[in-house]
C-alpha cells in the first residue's frame, strides 16, 4: 500500500497546508463514524446511564457504508 493510498481512505479531500498547519480536514464517512463511535464511549465512561440520542445506534448513518 502507498502513502497515497493510506491518506485517501481517511482524508475526503486534499489537504490544505497553510503555514505549516492543516486547514480543517475532511474526513471519510468510516473515519468520521469512527470517531463519532469513539466520542460517544469515552462520554459514556463518566455517565452512569446513557443518553440514547447519543448512544450507538444514533450515531450510525442511514446509509451502509461498507458495501459488503
Amino acid at each position: 500500500m502507498s502513502p497515497d493510498y493510506i491518506l485517501n481512505t481517511i482524508f475526503a479531500e486534499k489537504l490544505i497546508v497553510i503555514n505549516g498547519r492543516v486547514a480543517t480536514p475532511v474526513f471519510t464517512v468510516p473515519i468520521q463514524l469512527i470517531f463519532r463511535i469513539s466520542g460517544v464511549l469515552g462520554s459514556s465512561e463518566k455517565e452512569k446511564e446513557v443518553d440514547f440520542d447519543q448512544s450507538l445506534v444514533a450515531t450510525l448513518t442511514k446509509t451502509p457504508i461498507f458495501k459488503i
